[in-house]
Order: C-alpha cells, then sequence, then structure tokens
C-alpha cells in the first residue's frame, strides 16, 4: 500500500480532527501496545505450528527410514 503525500497529509487531518492534539500521543502509545501484542502473537503461532510440522512422524508407529528412533 502506498501513500502520496497528499494521502498523508489528510490522514494526519483527519486524525487531528477526531482526536485532538492533546490525545494524540495517548493514542500512539495504545496503537504500539497493540502492534506488539499483534506481533506477539503473530511469532507465536508460527513457532507452535512450526514446532507441530517438526513433531509430526515422530511419534510411536513412525517406520520411516530416514529418521532415526
Amino acid at each position: 500500500m502506498n501513500l502520496g503525500f497528499q494521502e498523508v497529509v489528510l490522514l494526519i487531518i483527519i486524525f487531528l480532527v477526531l482526536f485532538g492534539p492533546d490525545k494524540i500521543p495517548e493514542v500512539a502509545r495504545a496503537m504500539g501496545k497493540v502492534y506488539r501484542e499483534f506481533t506477539s502473537a503473530m511469532r507465536e503461532v508460527e513457532e507452535t505450528i512450526k514446532k507441530e510440522i517438526e513433531d509430526e512422524g515422530t511419534g510411536p508407529g513412525d517406520n520411516r527410514p530416514d529418521k532415526e528412533s
């Protein structure tokens, strides 16, 4: 998504009108916190999926010759 200069200025103006100059730091902190929590959750999901893929086929009854018991 590419935003030009005019779009960015318009977004800033709308942001100022909606929240006012006093609320901007508070809103920015809240958005940063939400972003950190989202990326942390995504990282956790990715690690869980990778672990499940690695663990797949290593249980009892796995008779593939390329795996050591």
